[in-house]
C-alpha cells in the first residue's frame, strides 16, 4: 500500500499527526450518524465550515483503522454523507445570481460533475 506508512520508522502517517485545533465534545463519534453530523456542523466545532467537519470525521475513521467496528464505520460514513449533503445545500442556496457555466462549450464526455450531482 503506497503512502500509508512512513518509510523511516514504519509508523502510519495518521499516528504522527498532532494538531491543536477545535475538538468535538467527548463521545461525539459514538452517537448515531445524524447526531454526529449535527454536532460536527456546529460552527463552534468546525469554524472553517462543513468541509472541515467532513475532514474531521474522515480523520477519525483513518485514525481508528482496522479497529473500527463495521457498524461504527457505517454510522461515521452516514455522518459524512449528511455533512456533504448539507454542504451542497449550503452551496446551492448561497448564490442566486447567474454565473456563466465554464463547461458549456465542452463535449459532455469531458464535463465533470461535482459531489452535489451538478456541474461544478
Amino acid at each position: 500500500m503506497r503512502g500509508d506508512r512512513d518509510g523511516r520508522n514504519g509508523h502510519r502517517w495518521v499516528q504522527t499527526v498532532k494538531t491543536v485545533s477545535t475538538f468535538p465534545p467527548p463521545g461525539t463519534f459514538t452517537r448515531p450518524g445524524e447526531e454526529i453530523a449535527r454536532v460536527m456542523a456546529d460552527p463552534a466545532v468546525s469554524p472553517r465550515g462543513l468541509g472541515s467537519a467532513v475532514a474531521m470525521v474522515q480523520y477519525f475513521i483513518n485514525r481508528a483503522g482496522r479497529r473500527l467496528a463495521p457498524e461504527r464505520r457505517q454510522e461515521l460514513e452516514r455522518a459524512k454523507e449528511l455533512l456533504q449533503e448539507m454542504k451542497c445545500q449550503q452551496a446551492s442556496a448561497g448564490t442566486t445570481e447567474a454565473r456563466p457555466d465554464p463547461a458549456q462549450d465542452l463535449p459532455e464526455s469531458q464535463v465533470r460533475t461535482s459531489r452535489c450531482g451538478e456541474r461544478p
